[in-house]
């Protein structure tokens, strides 16, 4: 399995050109592996590996729900966002202030589309808030008001 093979050869640098995009946080650490699939490794107290548990995992687990992803952010306070090639948004995580963008404070273990169905060209995580822009250029903030 390709995030076991990359565990056990870190420094190998033909395994990098494997991924997409990855996001390291202080406690857990995704990846979105050439196919688009997400893998999210270490604490998961937050629901923040996406793997529909809140058990902590020391290797690679899938991110759940076949969903294709081309990016994916960490945020600092235990959420988690990322991208579809076509635009959407999908979330998981803490979401105390909102910061998941499904219209509610629920945390979520497993990802969840942002409201709206909107698509998307850029976003930027915040501590409790997210940021994003539109593909029809507007912008769009959800989260915590603190700044």
């Amino acid at each position: 399995m390709f995030p076991n093979f990359w565990l056990q050869n870190k420094c190998a640098p033909a395994v990098a050109s494997k991924f997409m995009d990855f996001s390291i946080s202080c406690v857990w650490s995704h990846v979105v592996d050439g196919s688009g699939m997400a893998w999210s490794v270490g604490d998961n107290s937050n629901r923040t590996l996406g793997d529909n548990t809140t058990d902590p995992s020391l290797s690679y687990v899938a991110v759940c729900c076949d969903i294709c992803f081309c990016r994916i952010e960490s945020g600092e306070s235990g959420y988690t966002i990322a991208q579809t090639p076509t635009g959407q948004l999908y979330s998981w995580g803490s979401n105390s202030d909102g910061q998941l963008g499904d219209g509610t404070t629920t945390a979520r273990s497993m990802p969840v589309p942002v409201c709206c169905d909107y698509c998307y060209t850029d976003y930027s995580l915040g501590k409790y808030h997210v940021v994003a822009i539109r593909c029809d250029g507007t912008t769009i903030v959800w989260g915590s008001n603190y700044w």
